[in-house]
């Protein structure tokens, strides 16, 4: 029996990605993703954390934004209703906590359907508030991979 797989083709990427229902930090990983919002449902079987799956193209699963994304995307974009058709750059940002662990998380850099940058400041935890700055989308193709790391929190 020969087990030699030496010269098969494996899908590098593919075995990186984490076994899970939604696009993780993770998955991006290496660098930023521009995605096209192909639809935005009520996560009806979240635990209140992540109520809304936003379906993306490329490929990817459902992004379940948290809550800090969700309020600069309906600070920029209004009502989830309207970003069908709409694009955003997502990064992992390493700087992200949950609880009181570093994790990483998905943040995003650039939107589209604005046409200046917009600073937002939103709490971070109890009595702690920063500043995120969303850019606007440029002309630039969906997929670009450039990370857009400058417009983290300010």
């Amino acid at each position: 029996m020969d087990t030699d797989r030496s010269d098969e083709d494996f899908d590098v990427v593919a075995l990186t990605k984490a076994n899970a229902n939604q696009l993780n930090a993770a998955d991006i990983a290496s660098g930023a993703v521009t995605v096209r919002v192909t639809g935005v449902k009520n996560n009806k079987s979240a635990d209140g954390r992540q109520p809304i799956a936003v379906s993306v193209d490329g490929g990817y699963k459902p992004w379940m934004p948290c809550l800090t994304v969700r309020r600069l995307l309906i600070k920029v974009w209004g009502n989830p209703k309207t970003w069908k058709g709409r694009r955003v750059t997502l990064y992992n940002d390493p700087e992200v906590n949950y609880g009181k662990d570093r994790t990483g998380g998905i943040r995003v850099s650039h939107v589209s359907d604005i046409t200046r940058a917009v600073k937002v400041t939103l709490p971070v935890r109890r009595g702690v508030y920063q500043e995120y700055t969303i850019l606007p989308m440029d002309s630039d193709p969906v997929g670009r991979s450039e990370p857009a790391r400058t417009v983290a929190p300010t």
